[in-house]
């Protein structure tokens, strides 16, 4: 028995004795794939521990042949034995890269072998020819492009750019688009200049930028274009007839064969659709009467010109005939008025400025002026001793265009000369109705006048002022309408510092 125990003990210092000391990991760099401008895939396998834990497994990498941990960049990927995948990333585009695997145990570092590979170029810029240019006319081309590469970025857009001037960019110049990705593409270019050269290229565009290919140089042909023509305003118009007319400023490079105006009613009126009148031929300016219009009618018009390459119009103008009976009463800016039927179509306000009413008397104004005041004498009068001309119409003096505005005015000597011979006067209540020839009438109230005694004759006479003045000696005096002590007519007694009416007319 006791030669067994130390059998056994002998074993066991002898199986101590013969353990292998522990050594470095066994590892190998695999594989080096998807190889890209700035990143690499690697495989490293740890086939053997030596003896000892795996602590640190990884891959390191540098420019130099000889990558080490110590000084070079390094991935690490775990621990223990097997294989395993690192991305490399950040690399520089187009470099030569040496990698290689490496294990970590308590013994120390082993390295697998290395690998080199070299990064993609970064993406360019595609590239792209100009095809030749066909199909010229005097405005409208076509072209196109071949995109042979799209530098290693999508191409998102593709197409033409041209200009009068040399090596045109999309910045610079004219440009259109047909589509992207590579291949050809062409286009119809319209709009351009007659008798033109133009310089064009093909572009495409990636992430990296612009790329053209080669400049091809054009010209548009010679153009025949159609004449140029304005239409003048339309005037002269009745109810049923306008003289109408236009100016032709260029034939267009041929001669002008046949100009007039065509007219409808509806907008844009053409030869073919329209009424028209034609005026001769050749340039310049010109005009027709155009008749059998229909009465308080809209109608547009316009100039034309033909010349063998064509019909231009001019703008369009829009008229209205007027009615077969012009209307007797209406209002302009608010103020009514009547036309009594006097040859000089005189419309005649239904009120005095500052009445709110037929029979209302309105305010006194001295001759002149726009403002009433307190006390009317020669002291206080603006225009006393002034020589001036008629008035009429002139806001600074017009009381009626003044405060009415629009078209209104003070009547003129010869008006209110006509209102007293060609109407007929009845005194009616505290004033005089007077009736025209067509049977309209108006009302002209007594409102009397201020004068340096203050306001006299009231209810029984009228002083209505005109807008000419009488110029004597002193120009102290206007023409006024005097309706007083059973006298009715114009005279040139009024004092142009009295408070007188004022009865607005418009033509």
């Amino acid at each position: 028995m006791k030669k067994i125990c130390l059998l056994i003990s002998f074993l066991c210092v002898m199986l101590v004795a013969c353990t292998p000391d522990p050594e470095k990991p066994t590892v190998s760099t695999k594989d080096v794939s998807s190889v890209t401008s700035n990143s690499a895939n690697v495989i490293g396998d740890v086939t053997n521990d030596g003896g000892a834990e795996v602590a640190v497994r990884g891959i390191c990498w540098s420019t130099s042949e000889i990558p080490v941990i110590e000084n070079d960049a390094i991935i690490n990927s775990g621990s223990g034995i097997g294989s395993y995948e690192v991305v490399i990333e950040n690399l520089a585009p187009f470099t030569t890269y040496f990698v290689r695997a490496y294990a970590i145990n308590s013994v120390g570092t082993s390295y697998g072998e290395t690998k080199v590979f070299t990064t993609k170029k970064s993406f360019d810029i595609p590239t792209v020819t100009t095809s030749l240019v066909s199909d010229i006319t005097e405005t409208s081309i076509v072209c196109g492009g071949n995109v042979i590469s799209d530098g290693g970025a999508e191409v998102t857009s593709r197409g033409l750019c041209w200009s009068d001037t040399d090596n045109p960019t999309i910045e610079n110049g004219f440009s259109v688009g047909c589509g992207s990705g590579l291949g050809n593409f062409e286009i119809e270019i319209n709009e351009l200049a007659p008798s033109t050269t133009y310089y064009i290229r093909a572009y495409a565009v990636n992430s990296e930028g612009v790329a053209y290919g080669d400049v091809n140089v054009f010209a548009t042909k010679n153009m025949v274009g159609t004449p140029e023509i304005s239409t003048n305003a339309v005037y002269d118009i009745t109810a049923t007839s306008a003289i109408c007319g236009g100016n032709i400023t260029s034939n267009g490079g041929d001669e002008v064969t046949l100009r007039g105006v065509c007219w409808s009613m509806t907008n844009n009126p053409t030869l073919e659709d329209g009424l028209s009148m034609g005026s001769g031929n050749g340039v310049g300016s010109f005009e027709v009467v155009v008749d059998n219009l229909t009465p308080n009618t809209k109608y547009y018009v316009r100039a034309y010109a033909v010349n063998s390459k064509g019909t231009s119009y001019g703008e369009e103008v829009v008229f209205t005939t007027i009615d077969d009976i012009p209307p007797t009463s209406g209002t302009i800016n608010g103020y009514e008025w009547v036309d009594l039927g006097l040859a000089s179509g005189t419309k005649w306000a239904t009120r005095n400025v500052g009445a709110f009413t037929t029979e209302e008397y309105g305010d006194f104004y001295a001759w002149g002026e726009t403002k009433t005041k307190t006390n009317y004498e020669t002291e206080n009068s603006e225009t006393h001793g002034v020589s001036m001309g008629d008035i009429s119409g002139d806001p600074v003096y017009d009381v009626a265009r003044k405060k009415w505005g629009s078209t209104w005015r003070m009547p003129k000597r010869n008006e209110m000369e006509e209102l007293y011979e060609e109407c007929e006067w009845v005194k009616q209540g505290q004033g005089y109705k007077v009736t025209g020839p067509n049977g309209n009438s108006i009302y002209l109230p007594a409102a009397g006048c201020h004068n340096w005694y203050g306001i006299e004759g009231v209810g029984s006479d009228c002083y209505y002022w005109t807008s000419t003045p009488y110029n004597n000696e002193l120009q102290n005096c206007a023409y006024e309408l005097n309706c007083a002590g059973g006298f009715i007519g114009v005279g040139a007694s009024g004092m142009r510092c009295f408070g007188y009416s004022v009865r607005p007319v418009s033509d």
